[in-house]
């Protein structure tokens, strides 16, 4: 098992939490514990619930920690596939539940957003697109302010060809806007009439859950967690199909 470790000024002590982000391709996990950020892809596009607590068990023994020192459980919940979306829900819930710790639920488009702000340009709002597949996208717009993606609008499934970048930015009064994941690659239609306002772009960009730690800790010190019960998927469609 292959585990990314660095240190980090961001997550400190006193907090030791787990993340869990499975609602792309790209699914990861990680844990923070003394300074210490510990982080997994797991192999394979799809990944099932004993992949992802086969994860944990390895993160949990290289921090040196059991799931009873664990402050929180932070986990992406959605939009995104059907299947990842749910599992990382289920596996967030089903932890929190037993060791009777709080929750951290946020959105994946934000968190793609988080990602991706090291690149934009300081002026730029960041346009988070994922494949909802069956010709639709999952987009949502963010400003990064102190290191936390503020929505513009609430998260979106669209359908390209019913969509205007041109339009939503004039509404909006943008003056630019960094891409961030595959959806405006997959979905070129997205930007008609609307390059102009395109200011850089990384459509390789993906949700990690490294990033979910850091706000996790912030609204950990402010009491902003939730109980296990708010750990709750947003699927942002009702006819999922995988």
């Amino acid at each position: 098992m292959d585990i990314m470790t660095a240190q980090t000024s961001h997550i400190d002590t006193p907090f030791t939490a787990l993340a869990i982000e499975t609602a792309t391709a790209l699914s990861t996990v990680a844990v923070c514990h003394e300074g210490y950020l510990h982080s997994y892809a797991l192999s394979g596009a799809r990944p099932g619930a004993s992949d992802v607590y086969a994860a944990i068990d390895g993160l949990l023994t290289k921090a040196g920690i059991s799931p009873a020192d664990l402050n929180c459980i932070a986990f992406g919940c959605g939009p995104g596939g059907f299947t990842g979306v749910r599992i990382a829900a289920a596996v967030a819930q089903g932890l929190a539940y037993g060791l009777q710790v709080p929750v951290f639920r946020y959105s994946t488009l934000g968190l793609l957003a988080l990602g991706a702000d090291v690149a934009r340009e300081e002026s730029a709002v960041i346009a988070a697109g994922l494949d909802a597949r069956q010709g639709e996208a999952y987009v949502g717009f963010y400003r990064i302010i102190d290191n936390k993606p503020q929505a513009l609008v609430p998260d979106a499934l669209i359908i390209p060809g019913q969509f205007s970048l041109n339009a939503f930015a004039k509404q909006h009064g943008l003056t630019g806007v960094f891409l961030a994941g595959p959806a405006w690659k997959v979905y070129p239609e997205l930007l008609e009439g609307g390059r102009e306002f395109v200011v850089a772009e990384c459509t390789d960009c993906m949700p990690r859950a490294d990033d979910l730690l850091s706000l996790a800790r912030c609204a950990f010190l402010t009491g902003e967690l939730s109980h296990a019960f708010a750990a709750q998927p947003n699927y942002l469609r009702d006819n999922v199909t995988y």
